[in-house]
């Protein structure tokens, strides 16, 4: 009966390799600068910064989080969020343009979730500081 279960086991697999690998982080970001546009409070945030380093670092970022072999080269997250005033409400609506930007690129909802907890531990370095 447990050789049963074990068919449906699957070979476990990096959230890496489930977002696609850095091809398809690549997208997951141009598609999320395109997403908080969209959001004027978000956009905000935005408006003295230099997007190519913004794209670069956060590959670079969603990398090293979702194991790939990567290295973050950029700024703490406190370094980079420090006088921001992020409001609860401005950062769960960056959440939701990535959610919506992983959703454009295609990737599953089940590994969409793994990257969300993962980045949900970073929230307290990013709101009010």
């Amino acid at each position: 009966m447990l050789n049963g279960c074990q068919s449906f086991q699957t070979s476990p697999t990096s959230l890496y390799d489930d977002l696609g690998s850095q091809q398809d982080l690549e997208k997951i970001v141009d598609q999320l600068i395109i997403e908080k546009s969209l959001k004027p409070a978000v956009e905000a945030h935005f408006k003295d910064s230099n997007m190519d380093r913004f794209k670069t670092k956060l590959v670079e970022h969603l990398c090293v989080l979702s194991g790939g072999n990567c290295t973050y080269t950029g700024d703490t997250m406190v370094d980079v969020h420090t006088g921001m005033k992020i409001k609860k409400s401005e950062f769960n609506a960056l959440v939701e343009a990535l959610i919506n930007a992983m959703d454009k690129v295609g990737i599953a909802n089940t590994t969409q979730n793994r990257l969300l907890m993962i980045l949900a531990k970073l929230r307290p370095k990013v709101i009010n500081i």
